[in-house]
């Protein structure tokens, strides 16, 4: 009860995160994105989308948006200082060191009937995590994939903060400021499912494969550079 409370007092759902069975092709598209890391907008550049995640109810926890999808696309963009962030999310209190950002995820829709586009969903930016506590729990996942996959959540992998996304001068705004996302490993499962989704970018014939991360509503209460 405690669990599913925590994670619609931050309006946001639990993911699971398949990984591409081939790159999903995008042309090289400029931007502009700034964070609550960033004190003005930083220019960067995405790409390929590697990944693609869907809410996911963790240990039969309800869904807050069954809409809510987020597709990775690989992010280029200066050299960032090192940052040190205090979370806190249902698996405790944790201290992480970050490191470069390496994917934009970005809301978008899975195409199938009676499905919409992710209104209240917002942009994050993913910093890999260089070193973070082992959670060690076993959980038992059930989403539109999978109905029901038993994993093991071991080391954090990346922390995503909602950022600001400029393109060609229309601004996507932050609307969710305290929700952030901290994605972990767990036990990879292959799978081989077909889907069609649907972006600001465009609309892509996926293959989702391995499963490979689960996100977790995540609030940040602390954080600082390094060095």
């Amino acid at each position: 009860m405690a669990q599913a409370k925590e994670s619609n007092d931050l309006k946001l759902d639990h993911f699971k995160v398949y990984k591409q069975y081939y790159y999903v092709e995008q042309r090289p598209l400029k931007l502009q994105l700034q964070g609550q890391f960033d004190q003005s907008p930083i220019a960067a550049e995405i790409d390929h989308m590697l990944y693609f995640a869907t809410p996911v109810r963790k240990n039969n926890s309800p869904l807050v948006d069954k809409n809510a999808h987020l597709a990775f696309y690989n992010l280029h963009g200066p050299r960032e200082r090192r940052r040190v962030v205090v979370l806190k999310n249902q698996f405790g209190l944790q201290k992480l060191l970050l490191g470069p950002a390496l994917y934009l995820l970005v809301p978008s829709h899975k195409v199938e009937e009676g499905s919409t586009f992710p209104s209240q969903l917002d942009h994050y930016k993913a910093y890999q995590v260089l070193e973070g506590q082992l959670v060690d729990k076993n959980v038992v996942l059930a989403d539109q994939v999978d109905r029901q996959d038993r994993v093991e959540v071991t080391k954090p992998a990346l922390f995503c903060v909602p950022v600001a996304k400029t393109v060609n001068d229309k601004t996507s705004r932050i609307v969710n400021a305290k929700a952030h996302i901290t994605f972990y490993d767990i036990t990879p499962r292959r799978h081989r499912v077909r889907k069609t989704s649907k972006d600001q970018f465009g609309e892509h014939q996926l293959v989702l494969a391995t499963s490979v991360f689960l996100g977790v509503p995540t609030l940040k209460l602390d954080w600082g550079v390094v060095g």
